[in-house]
């Protein structure tokens, strides 16, 4: 849609003051449509916008802020990190213009990436989807499942022993911080050659998955729970095999931030004893209701989720150029 004759779009100042308000208003309306989570993964950005640490651009109608879009580089990846047009300005065109300010900054400035991808779980358009896909996107469908937590439970031990399907045994212990490197190693591992990988293709690196880890343990996405986290040890080699990273979040929530399993010990229930364990420690915890996000076509872990008493939130699409 065209936009307003006194709109225009340009370039994130040093500090943005005025777009205060269009982050207030988008953790209200992204907690109430995907849960309160979403708190803690937009809590670094205030900081960081302040900070100058973050690029974008900012829609203006006049000398009012009516629209933001912010991503970060690492190399030759670029990710959009947040969307969104303030309530007045929906309808407008405004998030449709960030984006393609957004993309042809990356793609043609003199910084160019080789790769895009964006997960702004966006609430201010009706179809964020049609955005990306005309900007040529491959669009990948998400979704946030969520569980209520009911009934006492004990702590968990430090370490506990599970045989899995095909007889081998695991060691599930308590996070440890000397765990983290060999953790990060699991997701990518985990992710290679998945979707996922496309989506988060900084969990194919070796660098960015550790700093991935790294920045989960200080508090991207809440903070980090590490009584309800985990690793999955191999009996016998000792090798780390899978992880469970939780996070909480206010209004007695948590938030199963990672949970992944090397691809040759995944099918013989290393995953759903990794899962049940950070369930049992969030409800021991007096965590209510867990979240976590779900690839929708991955139909292994939807149906995990599901046996344990997971439902749909919500719905969003991430997004990955080129296709």
């Amino acid at each position: 849609m065209p936009g307003t004759p006194n709109r225009t779009v340009t370039s994130l100042a040093y500090t943005e003051p005025r777009a205060a308000h269009l982050l207030r208003e988008y953790r209200s309306e992204a907690c109430a449509r995907f849960g309160p989570f979403i708190s803690g993964l937009t809590r670094p950005l205030w900081p960081a916008l302040a900070a100058g640490t973050v690029e974008g651009f900012v829609a203006r109608d006049g000398r009012r802020t009516v629209g933001l879009v912010c991503y970060a580089r690492s190399g030759s990846l670029a990710r959009v990190t947040f969307l969104h047009a303030a309530a007045g300005a929906r309808g407008m065109g405004v998030e449709e213009e960030l984006a393609s300010a957004c993309v042809d900054s990356l793609r043609a400035g003199p910084r160019t990436v080789g790769r895009i991808v964006c997960e702004a779980m966006a609430v201010s358009h009706a179809d964020p989807d049609r955005i990306f896909a005309d900007l040529g996107f491959a669009v990948v469908g998400r979704m946030i499942m969520g569980v209520q937590l009911s009934g006492p439970a004990e702590r968990q031990p430090k370490l506990q022993t599970v045989a899995l399907r095909d007889g081998r045994l695991c060691e599930i212990r308590s996070w440890d911080k000397e765990d983290a490197p060999a953790c990060a190693e699991v997701l990518c591992q985990a992710n290679t050659e998945t979707v996922d990988g496309l989506i988060y293709p900084e969990l194919l690196n070796d660098r960015q998955v550790r700093a991935a880890v790294s920045g989960i343990v200080r508090g991207s996405c809440g903070p980090f729970d590490a009584a309800a986290s985990a690793t999955a040890v191999a009996v016998g080699s000792g090798e780390i095999v899978g992880v469970s990273m939780c996070c909480r979040s206010p209004g007695r929530t948590g938030f199963i931030a990672e949970l992944a399993v090397r691809s040759e010990w995944q099918g013989r229930g290393l995953g759903s004893a990794l899962l049940d364990r950070s369930l049992r420690q969030m409800r021991a915890g007096r965590v209510g209701r867990a979240y976590l996000g779900v690839t929708a076509t991955n139909v292994g872990a939807v149906g995990l989720y599901r046996s344990r008493g997971f439902l749909p939130v919500s719905t969003f699409g991430s997004y990955y150029w080129p296709k």
